[in-house]
């Protein structure tokens, strides 16, 4: 027979355990031929936080391979508010790990509204083209607000990200000697 203070233990630490991380659902995405439809970038170990000269973000990015990018690639991305307190925040480029080839990352959070702490993250990924594959660069942006504020409080937070905007940008040029 179970206690009334095992029972009560036991519900004191359910109501204690953390509560899973609301996942984004997949939005409704239209991208070029070749990128499957949904298109999830993983971020994982996020952290962020402010501090009195402002916020921060840190994590670690996996974009996976696709039919008409089959390199994909993994990165390491961080920065950090660099707009006055209400502008416009800049892109911060993520480091690649591990293939030196892999295409290019970057990150920013979203402005500041009111005095409030961005609320938006933005993932950006550059596909290269080709001139001599005849293949146009894309850059594809992912927008959430799947995060938290968790620095010193939380454990890092998993969740995926989908990029719903994308611009083909003109085939690069063959260089002529």
């Amino acid at each position: 027979m179970v206690s009334f203070t095992t029972l009560l233990t036991l519900a004191a630490g359910a109501l204690a355990a953390p509560a899973p991380a609301d996942t984004q659902s997949p939005p409704q995405q239209v991208l070029p031929a070749g990128y499957p439809n949904p298109w999830a970038w993983h971020v994982e170990d996020f952290e962020a936080g402010c501090v009195r000269s402002g916020c921060y973000y840190r994590f670690n990015l996996s974009v996976p391979a696709t039919e008409a990018y089959p390199q994909g690639g993994k990165y390491s991305c961080s920065g950090t508010e660099n707009g006055e307190f209400g502008n416009e925040n800049t892109f911060e480029d993520c480091s690649i790990v591990g293939d030196d080839n892999a295409a290019t990352a970057a990150a920013k959070l979203g402005r500041r509204i009111n005095s409030e702490p961005p609320k938006q993250l933005y993932v950006s990924f550059l596909k290269p083209g080709s001139a001599a594959d005849q293949t146009n660069p894309y850059n594809f942006t992912a927008i959430t607000t799947d995060w938290t504020y968790n620095a010193f409080v939380a454990v890092d937070e998993e969740f995926d990200v989908y990029p719903t905007i994308w611009q083909q940008y003109p085939l690069p040029q063959s260089k002529v000697a």
